[in-house]
């Protein structure tokens, strides 16, 4: 890959689809010929929301000219913010 975009959502997993409609749109532009599944991944991470994020990110279609990655992190992020003085990171 020679992109990755790290999307980090909360609450806000309901804008994903134009989302990607968009980036997809500009990077076709930016990489010409190339097939964006060879030079451009989409990584999506649930930072702890509250709402559907999750489940939205996990039915977006399949059928796409990029590679996507969705990430759970509301665990992690709700371990790591538990302990006094933690800063949390997407590792």
């Amino acid at each position: 890959m020679q992109y990755s975009i790290v999307v980090p959502i909360y609450s806000d997993g309901y804008l994903a689809p134009a989302l990607c409609d968009e980036i997809e749109r500009v990077m076709s532009a930016y990489v010409g010929a190339t097939p964006l599944h060879q030079v451009l991944e989409l990584i999506f991470v649930n930072d702890g929301s509250k709402d559907e994020s999750l489940q939205t990110l996990l039915e977006l279609p399949s059928v796409s000219s990029t590679s996507r990655e969705t990430l759970d992190n509301t665990r992690r992020l709700l371990a790591e913010s538990a302990r006094p003085g933690a800063r949390w990171f997407c590792a």
